[in-house]
């Protein structure tokens, strides 16, 4: 029996000491890596802001911010932009930058665009 206790300690040992081997290796290189794999991580994340894209126009509608789908205001003038939905034809609507609702938008005409959204 004692045999046997011996060859499962020496086994145990054996395996512990691969193991530990095996863990100095993985660190060792998980050690060179992980500042390798934070600059590439850096440089990618610096590449990935979107630009400042130029939006087709916002209104007020229904109580809510409407994103239009298309720009309606492309007569370059000072006149504010303002839609007419055909839906609701009765319903002038100004045209703003963003989505605040806050700055108004140029380029329109004395006549309001009829948008079919």
């Amino acid at each position: 029996m004692r045999n046997t206790t011996e060859g499962r300690l020496n086994l145990q040992r054996e395996i512990g000491i691969l193991f530990n081997h095996l863990n100095l290796l993985i660190m060792k290189n998980f050690k060179i890596l992980m500042p390798v794999i934070a600059f590439v991580m850096a440089i990618g994340m610096a590449f990935t802001t979107k630009a400042d894209v130029q939006s087709n126009g916002w209104v007020e509608r229904n109580g809510m911010p409407y994103q239009l789908q298309n720009d309606p205001c492309v007569i370059p003038s000072q006149f504010n932009c303002k839609v007419i939905f055909s839906d609701d034809p009765n319903t002038i609507h100004q045209v703003y930058i963003s989505s605040d609702l806050q700055v108004l938008k140029k380029n329109g005409s004395t006549t309001p665009y009829i948008l079919n959204e």
